[in-house]
């Protein structure tokens, strides 16, 4: 039987910790190890990882960073204490629904060529499920990768042999909250691809405060993805003018960019027919 490590970066979110561990440890898919390191939080988050750890000693691993180190570095950390055949990621505010580590597990089988694997995330605004974020295509390809988003991060499965091949997470603050992005470029530059599942399997919060803690910085580190991944997926010239278009984005006010995120993305209003 496959085992899944789930690789969580938790900081400063002692409030939501519990219900993202819950819903970790409420899976159908029985053999899992949730890999969590804690990235200098200021809050009590470790004090509430390390009390679900002592509880749960045969599923969880611990890890502790000394300082704030980033995600791309907390990850790797947390790839390195792994275990599994098969990586998942979850972010430490967010939630999955019980059966979406099996349902990825199962697709991964069927698919033996698709190295990774994500799904759409329900959206919660912080009072009510709002809708769902859909990917836009089942197998995109290197160029749909430039153009927009193509797979969500945090639901992700992948492989350990793929992610293993090309090195992890780039630990280069430049690429610093768009690492998920370096991670696809790397993969189709090495010939691995991914999927998309059509359903919401994971729920995701998205309030207001989560369009104001965006900053240039980020749309800058996501514009020199870009401009890297146009070379190493050995692309057109003119393809660097979506790096161009991201940097504008990062100038926009929150109301019109949330307005354009929202619109970016296949949004079902209904509310999905199973909740968490």
């Amino acid at each position: 039987m496959h085992k899944v490590s789930i690789l969580m970066g938790i900081y400063n979110c002692q409030e939501q910790l519990p219900a993202a561990i819950e819903s970790i440890l409420s899976q159908s898919f029985p053999n899992i190890e949730l890999v969590m390191c804690d990235d200098g939080s200021k809050d009590d988050t470790y004090e509430v990882a390390r009390r679900y750890q002592e509880k749960y000693r045969d599923k969880i691993v611990l890890l502790k960073n000394e300082h704030n180190q980033g995600l791309n570095i907390t990850l790797n950390r947390c790839l390195k204490a792994s275990t599994g055949d098969l990586i998942a990621r979850q972010d430490a505010d967010d939630r999955s629904l019980p059966e979406r580590l099996e349902t990825e597990v199962n697709y991964l089988d069927e698919n033996p060529q698709c190295a990774f694997v994500s799904t759409g995330m329900i959206i919660n605004n912080g009072e009510r499920i709002v809708g769902c974020h859909m990917p836009q295509k089942h197998r995109p390809d290197k160029t749909d990768l430039i153009k927009r988003p193509q797979f969500y991060h945090a639901p992700m499965m992948i492989r350990r042999e793929a992610i293993l091949a090309v090195g992890g997470y780039t630990e280069d603050p430049r690429l610093l909250r768009v690492e998920d992005f370096n991670l696809w470029t790397k993969l189709y530059a090495k010939g691995y691809y991914g999927e998309n599942i059509f359903q919401g399997l994971y729920e995701v919060c998205e309030d207001n405060n989560t369009y104001r803690r965006r900053n240039f910085r980020t749309f800058r580190n996501g514009a020199y993805a870009k401009l890297i991944a146009v070379d190493m997926l050995h692309l057109p010239f003119y393809y660097k003018f979506y790096a161009v278009i991201h940097i504008c984005k990062g100038l926009l006010p929150n109301f019109i960019y949330r307005y354009l995120h929202r619109k970016s993305h296949s949004s079902m209003t209904a509310e999905p027919a199973q909740k968490i």
